[in-house]
């Protein structure tokens, strides 16, 4: 229907389309009137695909633009962290319901020292992220050792940033079980 929805990768659109052509087959596009069957079809098919991985970067750069700039204002860049939502100004505020599962996944951890274990017991108790799904332990080990928990802030590419994050759990409870997930991944490394 659109040869930018096919994809926005000049490299990814020359091997599809070549591949199409070695088995005698082509690609046509209806409301572009782009026929890769032909020299010129082709011609306006890379020329389409370079408009399109030139939109994926503009996109990208404005995305990152943004992103540094709620990193200048202390803000948490990324739009969803389980246990949190923004308000109208942007600001993270605690989603009641689901601070009370970090909690819990917390003090479960705590209790088992396995996050295969915390995932079977969340699993039992019917527990689901925002989108409906099983925790898994990539998920949940992603929960853990977040520093938003603790209200100290946030790490981005690999440095904590201090900003205005409301607690959930205490930097006692969070240190702990750091020190949990530390002993226990260098077990089994």
């Amino acid at each position: 229907y659109k040869i930018d929805r096919l994809s926005r990768s000049i490299v990814d659109g020359k091997i599809f389309t070549d591949k199409l052509l070695e088995s005698g087959r082509f690609l046509l596009s209806i409301t572009e009137s782009i026929d890769t069957s032909t020299s010129n079809g082709r011609m306006f098919f890379n020329l389409l695909m370079c408009f399109s991985e030139n939109e994926r970067e503009v996109i990208k750069e404005r995305m990152m633009s943004g992103r540094t700039e709620l990193l200048r204002q202390k803000k948490f860049p990324s739009s969803y962290l389980f246990g949190y939502e923004r308000d109208e100004v942007g600001n993270l505020i605690i989603v009641s319901h689901e601070s009370k599962i970090i909690e819990e996944m917390f003090d479960t951890y705590i209790e088992l020292e396995s996050i295969g274990g915390v995932e079977r017991v969340f699993k039992d108790r019917g527990y689901k992220t925002r989108q409906g799904k099983n925790f898994t332990r990539q998920t949940l080990q992603n929960l853990l050792r977040h520093e938003s928990m603790k209200g100290e802030g946030f790490r981005w590419k690999g440095e904590i940033v201090k900003g205005d994050v409301p607690r959930i759990v205490s930097t006692q409870k969070w240190n702990k079980v750091q020190k949990i997930l530390n002993s226990r991944s260098r077990s089994v490394s």
